[in-house]
């Protein structure tokens, strides 16, 4: 189950297998039937099925309010999300936890809120690719001294390292954000992520960052490309949906229809934070 979940990502297989074994709970150490059902209900939130919130009843305090924080993130309600994952943080400091709050923050532009969250948490594991690209994401927005480029060479550097799929990716696309962001060099930067798109096909990652530099260099072209891929690649259901549909509304914006960008972001991101969706709005 857990191969299925982290590894292969089959959230439906993983749903199918935990139920089964739940169906005969009463025979298994009640440690295994925990551990299954975390899994279950994880997945259950990946797929937005009905039956999360029957099964997360039976998960104890604080387990329960973090995999509520979770559901709520994937939905895009990001002010349940932080009520309780707060709630679950006051009950156990987990990283896990601070983590799920980390991501909350950032998906709602919260990045002051996240930042200090997420340094700390890179700075206890920082061989976690997450942990390293929260991190960095939120500290590239931040001033841009030579001190902070000297940490975020070296998040990127650290990450390199690692052989996985995934960390190449967010390496390369680090790389790109660094060349954008402090040495202003749009060719080279739209080089560098173009060639991280074509090594990287099967995720939608470095779609992303090349957006987030169009957006930066406010190249109407360069995001055009971006967006029209990520509408084919992008699902509702999708993780990157919601920043998808950000990229989608500025792209609206730079072509000259502002009210479309601002009916697509009350229609797809009401569930934000209310100060944060008014500052999105504001840069539309």
């Amino acid at each position: 189950i857990k191969r299925l979940y982290d590894e292969d990502r089959n959230y439906k297989d993983v749903i199918l297998l935990a139920e089964r074994i739940l169906a005969r709970e009463r025979f298994m150490h009640a440690n295994t039937v925990s551990h299954v059902r975390f899994i279950y209900c994880q997945s259950l939130a990946r797929v937005k099925s009905v039956k999360f919130f029957d099964e997360v009843r039976k998960v104890s305090e604080p387990d329960r309010s973090f995999l509520q924080g979770f559901y709520y993130r994937l939905a895009g309600k990001y002010q349940q999300a932080e009520k309780h994952l707060l709630d679950a943080n006051r009950k156990k400091r987990d990283p896990r936890t601070i983590g799920e709050l980390v991501l909350v923050y950032m998906q709602s532009d919260e990045y002051e809120k996240a930042f200090e969250l997420a340094r700390g948490n890179y700075k206890n594991r920082s061989s976690n690719p997450i942990n390293a690209n929260s991190y960095f994401s939120c500290l590239i927005i931040k001033k841009r001294t030579a001190e902070n480029r000297i940490e975020l060479e070296s998040i990127q550097r650290r990450l390199a390292t690692d052989p996985s799929d995934r960390s190449q990716e967010m390496a390369d696309s680090m790389m790109a954000r660094i060349i954008a962001y402090y040495d202003e060099d749009e060719e080279k930067a739209m080089d560098l992520i173009d060639s991280a798109i074509l090594r990287h096909q099967e995720t939608v990652y470095p779609l992303l960052t090349k957006a987030d530099l169009a957006v930066h260099f406010q190249n109407g072209d360069k995001l055009r490309e971006a967006v029209s891929k990520l509408e084919i690649a992008t699902g509702p259901n999708a993780q990157s949906f919601r920043t998808f549909i950000k990229f989608k509304a500025f792209l609206l914006a730079i072509d000259g229809k502002p009210q479309e960008a601002q009916d697509l972001i009350d229609k797809e991101l009401s569930g934000m934070i209310p100060t944060a969706l008014q500052r999105l709005k504001e840069r539309i």
